[in-house]
């Protein structure tokens, strides 16, 4: 009977560990997999919530005979990657307005509470390299459309970010207008490392 099993107290895989759940989030023995992609999810023990700064190893483990048919080392101090916030917008005239922006992986980002008048009728989303005020790409609103921007009233939204970019040297976001410019924009940090799309680890 095999489990996924992780541990730090020794520093290769030994019965000293705990099972993770599957990507069910089922601690019952392992079924066949062939070529499957999945996201499995670190338990609460008895210790709390663990995570990759808690383990050495990751293992497929036999616990019955206590043989390791696989695993992984965790580098100590790894970084995982994470969500990433690039802070809020204003535009200082009270036309645009988001409490946060966070890319929230390689294809998504997030836009929270956002508030926008309308007030610029050809408004849109961008995205780009360098200083805001370079040329970037257009970003689709939340409905996967390039039309210019409606009024928004403190609505969370979640945008897909263009095929075109590489989210690895985005380094802004904007509202931005070919009559006025940039609206208002922020910058996220030139070390951001995201997770990858959620939807190609399934």
């Amino acid at each position: 009977m095999l489990f996924f099993f992780a541990g730090n107290k020794t520093p290769k895989p030994s019965h000293r560990g705990f099972i993770i759940p599957d990507e069910r989030g089922r601690t019952d023995p392992l079924g066949p997999y062939k070529n499957k992609n999945m996201v499995i999810k670190f338990p609460i023990t008895k210790k709390g919530q663990r995570s990759f700064h808690d383990i050495k190893w990751l293992s497929v483990w036999c616990r019955k005979f206590a043989i390791d048919f696989g695993y992984v080392q965790i580098p100590a101090g790894v970084q995982i990657p994470t969500s990433t916030s690039g802070g809020y917008l204003n535009s200082g005239d009270g036309a645009a307005e988001a409490s946060n922006v966070v890319m929230e992986d390689a294809d998504t980002i997030v836009v929270e509470n956002l508030k926008f008048d309308g007030s610029v009728p050809d408004a849109i989303f961008v995205m780009g390299i360098g200083e805001s005020d370079t040329e970037g790409y257009q970003v689709p609103n939340e409905r996967g459309s390039i039309e210019p921007l409606g009024r928004y009233n403190r609505r969370t939204l979640t945008l897909k970010i263009p095929k075109v970019s590489d989210n690895d040297h985005v380094q802004y976001f904007g509202i931005w207008s070919p009559t006025r410019g940039m609206i208002s924009s922020v910058k996220f940090p030139n070390n951001m490392r995201v997770p990858p799309p959620s939807e190609n680890l399934r």
